[in-house]
């Protein structure tokens, strides 16, 4: 498995233009502590599934932050990004998947994210930023549906998406001219 210095060493591989996006990360993670605690400060990883169909996105409503996002979240120890964004995928949404032909040469993020979160005092957890490995999925379109999901959930016309980290999102994967 590899480690989260390897996963962003390939990622700045093929992005080497994103380094001073991610210099909070890079700062962090050179002083080493567990990036995968939710715990950790200033921030820690996140990983999220990202589904692109006919012209929309798979995104979610998030129940604390009130607004619109991609099916995401915190991995777990002992868990890849990969693992902990397909596994939200589920949760979040009921739906199964698989990679995106992207990754088949690139078993790395497809983007990395920082965005800051707010204080959560019914969590007892100060504002931090999420370091977010967001992955390209598949919906397996023969799996079963989980029944019970987390979240309400609605495809998204990319014109209709408010984000502006979604909004350059969808604008890397026009621009790498990923193929669905």
């Amino acid at each position: 498995m590899k480690n989260i210095n390897q996963i962003i060493k390939e990622y700045l591989d093929i992005y080497p233009q994103e380094k001073n996006n991610i210099n909070i990360l890079l700062d962090q993670l050179s002083c080493s502590s567990n990036l995968l605690d939710r715990k950790t400060v200033p921030g820690h990883i996140t990983a999220s599934a990202i589904v692109i169909e006919d012209g929309k996105l798979l995104m979610i409503f998030h129940p604390f932050l009130k607004k619109w996002l991609q099916p995401g979240g915190h991995v777990e120890q002992r868990e890849t990004p990969l693992d902990a964004a397909t596994r939200e995928l589920v949760e979040e949404t009921g739906f199964q998947a698989h990679l995106h032909s992207w990754h088949k040469n690139n078993i790395i993020p497809f983007d990395i994210d920082i965005h800051s979160i707010p204080t959560n005092e019914k969590k007892g957890e100060e504002s931090h930023f999420h370091y977010d490995f967001r992955y390209l999925l598949c919906i397996d379109k023969n799996a079963a549906i989980k029944d019970e999901k987390d979240h309400e959930l609605a495809w998204i016309d990319f014109e209709k998406i408010e984000e502006n980290n979604l909004i350059k999102l969808l604008n890397k994967f026009n621009n790498k001219n990923v193929e669905l």
